[in-house]
């Protein structure tokens, strides 16, 4: 199963590729999610072109469920995080992959202060789900979380994980995922820079939302349902603004050991936006 397939000229009208949200944590995936949600409301609480899973739903059943829609969409929970790659061919619909991505070092500061410091997302890192030290006097450092689960860009998008494993994994350090190399730097190169992706910049949904706006409606097709719910909006929604959260801000030192130890994602930075990573 692979994101990169690409769109068969040949596909039947009804046939057309079926849009998922990759939910990437701190990077405005929630944004994204609001986005679709806010403008299916504003259009009809039934809108047909958005399928919003249950928690419960199986990720390998999403085509089925998901038939006649446009776009689908996972609670928020560890369906967003998984993958739903599959090759398509003439009888079924592929799959196109939305995702938004953020600075790697910018995104750890920012998982770090929300997940650990802050005990966001109902706990989830101090205790709900996963014992981290976050929440206790045991709590970890910047550096220490940083080596926990580092490169996940690469690692997300390099391989394919199997429904309900992204999120065990990544939570818990990757404890029996095979080392990374410049091979999986490329490979998650090529699922990014599909034309069946579609990659949204954290920094530029908050600085040129006008314009990202109106490039996701050209890659969602002018003639689709959701491009034209979306025609009159101009910015994309503020997600998880409510709490107040603890600024943390890292030091030199601090910054060039995440750089070191997340050296894939800054690779992947590099060939996906021209720039280096923030260290």
């Amino acid at each position: 199963m692979d994101y990169s397939a690409g769109v068969h000229s040949d596909r039947l009208v009804d046939m057309r590729d079926l849009v998922v949200l990759v939910h990437a944590s701190k990077t405005g995936s929630s944004s994204a999610r609001s986005l679709f949600l806010d403008a299916a409301l504003r259009n009809s609480s039934r809108a047909p072109w958005v399928c919003v899973l249950g928690r419960d739903d199986p990720q390998s059943k999403t085509e089925r469920a998901c038939a006649g829609a446009d776009v689908a969409i996972g609670p928020r929970g560890p369906w967003g995080d998984g993958d739903v790659r599959r090759a398509p061919t003439r009888s079924q619909r592929g799959i196109r992959m939305l995702t938004t991505l953020r600075e790697p070092i910018s995104r750890l500061i920012s998982e770090y202060a929300y997940f650990c410091l802050n005990c966001g997302d109902y706990r989830k890192y101090c205790g709900k789900f996963v014992r981290t030290g976050c929440g206790t006097a045991r709590r970890p450092t910047f550096t220490q979380w940083v080596a926990r689960a580092p490169n996940q860009y690469t690692r997300h998008f390099a391989a394919h994980w199997p429904p309900q494993t992204w999120f065990r994994n990544s939570a818990r350090g990757f404890p029996n995922a095979t080392a990374i190399n410049e091979r999986s730097v490329t490979r998650a190169y090529e699922t990014l820079s599909s034309a069946s992706a579609l990659v949204l910049w954290t920094e530029d949904m908050a600085s040129d939302g006008p314009r990202q706006l109106s490039k996701l409606r050209e890659w969602l097709g002018a003639d689709t349902n959701v491009a034209a719910a979306l025609r009159n909006v101009s910015a994309f929604p503020r997600a998880n603004s409510r709490r107040r959260n603890r600024n943390y801000n890292i030091s030199q030192t601090q910054r060039r050991a995440a750089c070191a130890a997340n050296w894939a994602d800054c690779a992947l930075y590099e060939l996906l936006r021209g720039r280096s990573c923030a260290c």
